[in-house]
């Protein structure tokens, strides 16, 4: 289904991302529609500093416009806060939609 999704949205010439919430879920993901997947967070955030130490990522700027986002295993986003959060807020979710729009 998501690959004749994919295939419909390039004839009509409009750009699709494909996003999982895993690397693995990527690869079966990418396997499944013959199209390119790359995790959320590959996608979304960008690292702030480049050191030794642990760094933070933030979310990125979107360059993409007119861009249709196919998300698979959308259970798995939580939107739990974390303290201490690496990935931007620490809501994953709150990121993912913040990005997109």
């Amino acid at each position: 289904l998501v690959g004749a999704l994919v295939r419909t949205l390039d004839k009509l010439q409009q750009k699709s991302i494909l996003l999982a919430p895993t690397g693995r879920a990527a690869k079966v993901f990418s396997a499944y529609a013959g199209h390119p997947a790359i995790t959320i967070h590959k996608k979304i955030y960008r690292q702030q500093s480049f050191s030794n130490e642990v760094s933070n990522f933030s979310v990125n700027d979107n360059l993409t416009t007119h861009t249709f986002y196919i998300v698979d295993e959308a259970s798995m986003i939580s939107n739990e806060g974390l303290s201490g959060a690496v990935f931007g807020t620490g809501r994953l979710l709150d990121d993912l939609i913040q990005f997109v729009y």
